[in-house]
């Protein structure tokens, strides 16, 4: 703990590792906590063959375009014990350009079950791919920051059964896809579970979510941002199951690809919102602000409302330009009134 180990050379005979752990007797547990690593040849956080590992607080500098991981777990790699604790929380990674990924999370056997493998509140900047988890059972990956990613989070199965991944308010900013889920063959028997709750996903250029063959897919409570020209806010092929409750995608039109029995329920295509702190407002007096709303033209029906309610504030909406909707504040009564500020809530009818 509390290292700083950098690396002035890219000589591969004498490189600089933090937490560079082969394990070969297993019932080992490890903590990592509070190092850096600058410059580091190879992957700087690398664990294999322990029972708990609590990698947290980590900040990796990598140089510019290696082909290296900043955190790279494998588990159960030549020592076959179950492995009841993985905790990779409130790390930095800063990636350079790599081609590889900022965390690696790899299962090498499917023999014993992985238990209780949490990811949180990292941070992943400029990676092919900001968290890769291959074949891991019960993982929770939850309020990750990703950003310039290509694939921002990519779940690999290789046909290891009962799989199930609990994606939680991650924020992705980036790539061509935020979400990949990826199935070795699309004839495997096994599928996995994939939970997507909350979080936001932008400026992906092709893909939101895209998930290859899941048995079940849920997504909830997502806001989807792409890029302009972007494919699909959620594809979903060869699933027996996809639901999308209330989401939001802030345009009229959900860009959506779904299979299986497909429920939609609560979702908000089509509404806008931002924070707006309305002027003072005297007696009888107005102002007005504008909203984008991707889709909407003029002559559509929208509806406005605010988070902050006074008796004597009226508020409407018209589509005044393509794209535009102008939202108009008046004030009825006989004195002033000063709202605070709060959510302004588009959407059209």
């Amino acid at each position: 703990t509390g290292d700083v180990i950098g690396q002035d050379d890219d000589n591969p005979t004498s490189p600089h590792k933090i937490g560079f752990i082969d394990l070969y007797t297993g019932c080992r547990n490890i903590i990592c906590a509070n190092n850096t690593a600058n410059n580091a040849y190879y992957d700087p956080y690398k664990f294999s063959n322990f029972k708990s590992l609590i990698c947290a607080n980590n900040i990796a500098n990598m140089p510019a375009s290696r082909d290296k991981r900043g955190i790279a777990v494998t588990l159960q790699r030549d020592y076959p014990i179950s492995v009841e604790k993985v905790i990779v929380e409130d790390n930095i990674l800063n990636m350079n350009s790599s081609t590889d990924a900022g965390i690696s999370i790899f299962s090498a056997t499917l023999a014993l079950p992985v238990k209780n493998v949490s990811v949180t509140n990292n941070t992943v900047n400029d990676a092919n791919n900001g968290i890769y988890v291959a074949s891991a059972t019960d993982i929770s990956l939850s309020i990750n920051k990703i950003n310039n990613c290509t694939y921002g989070i990519v779940l690999y199965n290789n046909d290891m059964p009962d799989l199930t991944y609990n994606l939680n308010g991650n924020t992705i900013v980036g790539g061509l896809y935020s979400i990949w889920s990826r199935i070795s063959n699309v004839a495997n028997a096994n599928k996995p579970t994939i939970n997507v709750n909350g979080g936001v996903l932008s400026k992906f250029s092709q893909y939101g979510i895209n998930a290859e063959s899941p048995e079940i897919l849920n997504v909830s409570g997502v806001t989807f941002k792409g890029s302009a020209g972007y494919y699909r806010d959620i594809i979903c092929t060869n699933a027996q199951y996809t639901t999308v409750t209330g989401c939001n995608n802030g345009s009229f039109t959900a860009k959506l690809e779904l299979s299986g029995q497909v429920t939609q329920a609560g979702n908000s295509w089509g509404t806008r919102s931002v924070t707006y702190d309305p002027p003072s407002l005297a007696a009888g007096a107005s102002t007005t602000t504008t909203v984008s709303v991707s889709g909407v033209t003029v002559g559509d029906l929208v509806a406005a409302a605010f988070s902050q309610y006074h008796a004597d504030i009226e508020i409407s909406a018209t589509v005044s330009a393509l794209n535009t909707v102008t939202v108009k504040f008046k004030n009825t009564g006989a004195a002033s009134v000063d709202l605070a500020s709060g959510t302004l809530s588009v959407k059209k009818i």
